[in-house]
């Protein structure tokens, strides 16, 4: 199997931050369309991983080595607890949606839009993962538990687009996944603020 490069997986980093941005935006676009806030909680997790790909990109590109080991642990706190708000706002939201259900009926023009979306971030989430697999390096294990972060939410949109195209009402079972998928989060979101050493993922 190939090992990336620590180069090229900040690159690839980099990349994915204006790719979640661009993410975001067509979110906040279609929450604003719809006049839904459901897609406007997933832009607020793009913006999650945005920060935390920001923190990790920061701290490794620092030259110092002096309590370096002390400062990755801080920063990877610190990131723990920005996808731990993330994470509470999405299972938040879920169960709102599940106990005050929202009719929607997106049709198959949106239908598309929303799951071209949901693949291509889908993607992007999947390779970030497969880049930094082999990787050690603390700030790049940070990385990668954002990028499966940003998977899990990816397949949560994704079972939304599809649900779409089979129900006029299908926010109750919405709900119930953003429920899923955000315990799961917030469980690599405590990990992250509450371990005293960052294992060798």
């Amino acid at each position: 199997m190939q090992k990336y490069s620590p180069t090229r997986i900040i690159n690839m980093a980099k990349i994915s931050i204006a790719t979640n941005f661009l993410l975001a935006l067509a979110k906040i676009a279609l929450s604003i369309y719809f006049s839904t806030f459901y897609y406007f909680m997933y832009a607020i997790y793009n913006i999650g991983i945005i920060v935390s790909k920001v923190i990790a990109i920061k701290q490794y590109s620092k030259d110092e080595v002096k309590e370096q080991e002390k400062e990755d642990l801080s920063k990877f706190h610190i990131i723990g607890i920005v996808v731990l708000l993330a994470s509470f706002a999405f299972l938040g939201y879920g169960v709102f949606r599940y106990l005050q259900p929202e009719p929607t009926n997106y049709g198959t023009i949106a239908g598309v839009t929303i799951a071209t979306i949901t693949v291509v971030e889908l993607y992007f989430a999947i390779r970030g993962l497969i880049i930094t697999r082999r990787n050690k390096e603390p700030m790049l294990i940070a990385i990668k538990l954002v990028n499966l972060v940003s998977a899990i939410t990816s397949v949560a949109l994704t079972q939304t687009a599809l649900l779409s195209f089979t129900a006029a009402e299908f926010t109750t079972a919405a709900g119930i996944g953003a429920m899923v998928f955000g315990a799961l989060t917030s469980v690599i979101g405590f990990y992250m603020l509450f371990t005293n050493k960052i294992y060798k993922l």
